[in-house]
């Protein structure tokens, strides 16, 4: 997954922990929406071809 406006990647294998780490830590659950955590801003997930 990739923000656009944070210039950020996540790996798609580290989603689900790092949603869990997430919400567990902080409540925040944007990942689980597809969206970015530090801005709110929609990912991108990067593995999809078009």
């Amino acid at each position: 997954m990739y923000c656009l406006r944070c210039e950020r990647e996540l790996p798609n294998e580290e989603v689900d922990r790092k949603n869990q780490e997430l919400k567990s830590l902080y409540g925040i659950d944007s990942l689980e929406k597809g969206l970015c955590p530090v801005c709110g801003s929609e990912m991108v997930d990067k593995d999809v071809r078009v």
